[in-house]
């Protein structure tokens, strides 16, 4: 086993020693190097002995000494995620229609992820080698895909017979000091009610290591033929659900000093209920579950809303683009605030997803096109300001649009919020 060094940063320890990009990584003080993770906590040591495998298939040792928190300079080939071996009856990836880009069909499953990267794993075929790496190298936190303590549940929740136990993974896991997080995706008549009751008990006796788990809608597309039948989360059950949910963390509270338990943001929206203050989210450790957004979309928009100037040097109109799910929020709080600005001219348009159909409602999943055709249909003009959270970190919707797309379609500016501060995007249309 051996890694490709990609390059060498110049000037670097590894530099300096005459290591070359093309060359191969073989050990680090005599530890086998399987991938990028084994090899940023092998070269941790303020001192590491580094087996090279030259072009010409030469074993070379290199000492490279170094400050603790120095890098030594590799640049070595990203992990390959593991895929999932799990046919989940609620799989988002089975809902997705054709012709999208090929990454979305990626069902990853790696513990090695979801320590870098937070994404949620099952761990239904993680080895004992695996778990003694994970202490080993405290992989801390990881989030897990729980969404059932109850065995037989589980089964089906993940489409298969043989799966271990996750509460005793676990437990071998929180023995071995790594903090968890863990998710339930909620499916009406499967694991809500008292399995879900025996799910967050369980999931608490494991407290502190199991640091939070989240409750989430199943999401459910127009792209379901020859699956599982399911139903998805009314109004009045996302409501029975919220009051469940805040009176465990109340108790919780009490008992163990935390809330532990965080019902999604999307059940709030369902529900037409206002969410939790900031200090019922204790850190926002399952923002990018959804759970907590809101909030501190909230708190900033109080702080920074007093920065809106109160008229405009030149008459401006902005569109401000939504998902139907938080459209009356956006409605209550942004539209109408940005409204009291002299000059300014407000529209809102709240986007039907014909992409992924119509039971789908949050921003994040609104596909370039649909934007493009919702304005053609009701055309409003002016600057078109995007959600956050419907494009990727390279700045594409699912469709492979761009922002840019959308300008030269629609013959309109169009802004993309920034994920960090959604509201500094203002700052162009107060100009």
């Amino acid at each position: 086993m051996a890694l490709r060094i990609a390059s060498v940063k110049p000037g670097s320890p590894a530099d300096r020693c005459g290591i070359r990009s093309g060359q191969d990584l073989v050990e680090i003080n005599g530890q086998p190097v399987h991938d990028r993770l084994d090899a940023k906590f092998l070269l941790h040591d303020e001192r590491v002995l580094l087996s090279i495998r030259d072009s010409g298939g030469r074993l070379r040792r290199h000492e490279i000494q170094k400050d603790y928190q120095d890098d030594a300079g590799l640049n070595l080939p990203p992990i390959r995620p593991r895929t999932c071996r799990n046919r989940c009856i609620f799989c988002f990836v089975d809902q997705l229609p054709r012709r999208l880009r090929k990454s979305l069909y990626l069902k990853d499953e790696d513990y090695r992820l979801s320590f870098l990267q937070g994404s949620y794993v099952t761990l239904t075929d993680l080895t004992e080698d695996e778990i003694d790496r994970i202490v080993r190298q405290r992989l801390s936190p990881l989030y897990l895909s729980v969404h059932s303590t109850d065995q037989a549940v589980r089964k089906k929740l993940l489409g298969r017979e043989k799966i271990p136990d996750i509460t005793r993974i676990i437990e071998r896991l929180s023995r071995g000091n790594i903090y968890m997080h863990a998710q339930v995706v909620l499916c009406p008549g499967i694991n809500d009610g008292g399995i879900l009751s025996r799910t967050v008990e369980d999931l608490s006796g494991f407290f502190p290591a199991v640091v939070s788990v989240a409750v989430v809608p199943v999401g459910l597309t127009g792209h379901r033929r020859r699956l599982y039948p399911l139903h998805p989360v009314t109004r009045e059950q996302a409501g029975r659900l919220i009051e469940t949910i805040e009176n465990w963390q109340e108790r919780y509270r009490r008992e163990i000093g935390s809330v532990f338990v965080h019902a999604a943001d999307e059940l709030y929206l369902l529900a037409h209920r206002p969410v939790p203050k900031a200090d019922r989210y204790e850190g926002f450790e399952q923002l990018e579950n959804g759970v907590g957004m809101i909030r501190q979309w909230l708190d900033r928009f109080d702080e920074r809303q007093k920065d809106f100037p109160l008229s405009l040097p030149r008459p401006r109109t902005v569109t401000i683009v939504t998902g139907r799910l938080a459209a009356s929020l956006i409605e209550r709080t942004l539209a109408d605030r940005l409204s009291r600005v002299e000059g300014l001219t407000v529209h809102l348009r709240a986007v039907d997803n014909r992409l992924f159909g119509g039971g789908v409602t949050v921003s994040g999943l609104l596909a370039g096109g649909d934007i493009i055709e919702e304005l053609q249909i009701h055309p409003a003009g002016g600057t078109v300001l995007l959600p956050p959270n419907c494009l990727n970190d390279q700045g594409f919707f699912l469709d492979d649009l761009t922002p840019g797309d959308l300008a030269d379609r629609l013959d309109l500016e169009v802004i993309a919020c920034d994920r960090n501060d959604p509201l500094r995007s203002l700052e162009k249309v107060f100009s």
